[in-house]
Order: structure tokens, then C-alpha cells, then sequence
């Protein structure tokens, strides 16, 4: 019976335990500003708070400033389906750019395995095919955000791979024509059969594929038009929200104001923020990280 209580007791203090840390990371989550849209939003909400102080004001002094009609004006449900499927259109790109990566990444791996365990005599040109694939992954990288190639990540390639991918322009077309033409010199080297070139002629053309629709996503952003009049919709709202409030909340109509400013400029904030996954921002696609798996991976193959 002693022990059964023991045990009891036991359980509950680790339930307990594992309560409290999990309401401790939530409440560190909920308040962890770098990864929040606060900071991006506040000058918005602090026009928008503001606003509603001096309709305040006003209502304060006996102007008529009650207009409970305005809020038919700018309906609540339309305002928020625009930001619903603004955000929904947003996350869909995200997630399609965390597809195309995976894409990517497995593709690597496929085909780095396949060029490793295949019989051959000759195993610089197969570390010279795994590294000129890893540095692939580094030029889609700087390719997707605008970068320059650092050349620091060329130095374990051949001279002539080396200054090719140094004197050209586009370095992700000149990255994928040397790893196409050292697969071709590996299968004649090592008298490859058709059937297992053409499997790795598959995962690259699938690397290739993946990298294409990666530039749709960057190159097609949510147009223009429908951004700036989600925006317009956005601001006019939460402009008429005091003169729907004042009547009945006096003063108090300030903070709600400013709450519902920040929730709403806040959900269109997070759809700019993952529109373009392939950025340095916090809230986009960890890409170095990504590539960095790519290297490990491609390293642990050469111990086999």
C-alpha cells in the first residue's frame, strides 16, 4: 500500500513537473519579440491607438462622435476572409518552397549514393561529383536570394571546375553543366550500364525540376493590386473602429482599438512575412541550415 502511494505521488509530481514546463515555454514563446510581428507592426498600431485616443477626446467634450453605423461600412467578415486567404495563399507558398527543398535534399542524397557505390577505381571523380553537388546547393541558395558565391566554398574542386564557376556570370547553370558532364565522364571511365545512368540522370533532372519551381514561387508575387487594397481595407476598419466604440466605451475604447489593430495588422504582416520563403528573415525557410545537412550528409557517404 506504501509503495502504491509512493508510486502516486511519484507520477503526479513528474505530471506536475512537465506541466509547468511546458506553461513556462509557452509563456517564453508568447513573449519572445525577435520572431513576433510586434515590433514590424507597432508604428501602425500606435497611429491607429492614437487615433482612437483623440476620438476619444472629442466624444469626451460632447462632440457627436458616435457612429455605431460605420460599422457596416467596412464589414468585419470581409476584412477578415481577405486576410484568411491572404495568409492561406502566403503559407501555401512557404510550404511549397519546404517541398521543393526536401525535393532537392533527397534528390542529392539519392544520387550521391548511387554515384558512390558504384564499382570504380577512380574515387576522386566520384568526391569530385559529391562535392560539385554540394556546392550546388550552395549556388540554388545564393541563387534564390540574390547573392554573390562565396569563394571559399569552391576550393576543394578541381582547377578546372574551380575557374569555370569563378569566371562565369550564372553560376547555377555553369554549377549544373559541370555536374551533367562529370556524370558523363564517370559512366564512360567506368562503363556505367544505361539502366543505372539513367536513374542518375533522373534525380537530376528532379534537382534541376525542384530549383525551377522554386524560382515560380520567387518570381510570382501576390499581385500588387490585391496587396495594397487588402491594406486600404485594413486601415479604413480599424480608422472607423473608435466611432463604433466611443458611444458605449468611452476611453476604454482606446485599447480594444489598439488590440484589434494589432491583430489584424498582424495577420497581414505574417502573410508578407512568409510570401518569399527563401529570405534571410527569421521567419523564412532555414536555408543554411539546409545546405549545411546537405554537407554532413554527403561527408558521412564518403565513409562507406
Amino acid at each position: 500500500m506504501e509503495f502504491k502511494k509512493f508510486t502516486t505521488l511519484n507520477l503526479s509530481f513528474r505530471i506536475a513537473i512537465m506541466s509547468l514546463q511546458n506553461n513556462t515555454k509557452w509563456f517564453q514563446t508568447t513573449l519572445h519579440l525577435p520572431n513576433s510581428v510586434l515590433p514590424k507592426v507597432f508604428i501602425r498600431v500606435l497611429v491607429c491607438t492614437i487615433f482612437a485616443l483623440f476620438i476619444s477626446i472629442l466624444n469626451y467634450r460632447g462632440y457627436g462622435v458616435n457612429l455605431p453605423i460605420l460599422g457596416s461600412a467596412v464589414p468585419s467578415i470581409i476584412v477578415g476572409l481577405l486576410l484568411v486567404f491572404r495568409t492561406n495563399t502566403a503559407y501555401e507558398r512557404f510550404w511549397e518552397g519546404r517541398k521543393l527543398w526536401g525535393s532537392i535534399n533527397s534528390n542529392i542524397r539519392n544520387l550521391a549514393r548511387q554515384i558512390w557505390l558504384t564499382n570504380s577505381k577512380h574515387q576522386n571523380e566520384k568526391k569530385e561529383i559529391l562535392e560539385l553537388l554540394w556546392v550546388f546547393a550552395i549556388v540554388v541558395k545564393n541563387h534564390l536570394r540574390n547573392d554573390n558565391l562565396d569563394p571559399s566554398y569552391l576550393q576543394n574542386l578541381s582547377d578546372n571546375s574551380l575557374q569555370k564557376l569563378s569566371n562565369s556570370n550564372n553560376a547555377f547553370l555553369t554549377s549544373t553543366f559541370l555536374i551533367q558532364q562529370k556524370m558523363n565522364e564517370f559512366k564512360t571511365n567506368n562503363n556505367i550500364s544505361e539502366v543505372v545512368f539513367g536513374n542518375m540522370q533522373l534525380h537530376l533532372n528532379a534537382i534541376i525540376s525542384a530549383v525551377g519551381g522554386c524560382e515560380r514561387i520567387l518570381k510570382t508575387p501576390i499581385p500588387i493590386a490585391y496587396s495594397i487594397h487588402l491594406k486600404q481595407l485594413i486601415l479604413l476598419y480599424c480608422f472607423s473602429l473608435p466611432f463604433q466604440f466611443v458611444g458605449q466605451l468611452g476611453f476604454l475604447s482606446v485599447a480594444l482599438v489598439g488590440l484589434v489593430s494589432f491583430a489584424m495588422m498582424g495577420i497581414e504582416e505574417i502573410g508578407l512575412e512568409i510570401e518569399n520563403p527563401f529570405g534571410k528573415d527569421l521567419n523564412d525557410l532555414p536555408l543554411d541550415t539546409i545546405c549545411e545537412n546537405i554537407k554532413k550528409n554527403l561527408e558521412e557517404l564518403k565513409n562507406y
